[in-house]
């Protein structure tokens, strides 16, 4: 693994100078958004985290985590337009999209009340699970 180092770095956000650990890699920028404290960055790294929840929840509920309720998984494509679906949600340009995948089931993603992703697979049984939880 490769050496870090310590950098003054500009947040693309604000503009202001942070010192941040610049990984191997990556752009001063993407460190010193990890790094500083504004309103912007803050709102990149929620981002961020909601897009790996969803990413979690996608997997368990229609990729291969939901082998584990003995259930056939979705194929790839279908398992990214979902995943594609829920960004959408996160960036507030739609609020649901459902999903008939022939001969296995029904995906539904939707903003819940409080804004989170919510995945529900219908077949001969429901299951709903929303992110972060």
């Amino acid at each position: 693994m490769g050496q870090s180092d310590i950098q003054a770095c500009a947040c693309p956000h604000c503009g202001q100078l942070v010192q941040c650990e610049v990984m191997p890699g990556e752009l001063a920028g993407e460190a010193a958004e990890r790094a500083c404290d504004c309103i912007g960055a803050r709102s990149a790294r929620e981002r961020t985290k909601r897009i790996e929840d969803s990413r979690d929840l996608i997997y368990e509920i229609f990729g291969e985590g939901c082998r584990e309720d003995e259930l056939e998984p979705v194929g790839h494509d279908t398992a990214q337009m979902l995943l594609t679906a829920a960004l959408l949600i996160i960036d507030g340009k739609i609020s649901k999209a459902t999903v008939d995948v022939p001969r296995i089931c029904k995906a539904s993603i939707k903003a819940d009340g409080k804004g989170r992703v919510r995945a529900t697979r219908s077949q001969s049984r429901t299951i709903e699970r929303t992110e972060g939880t």
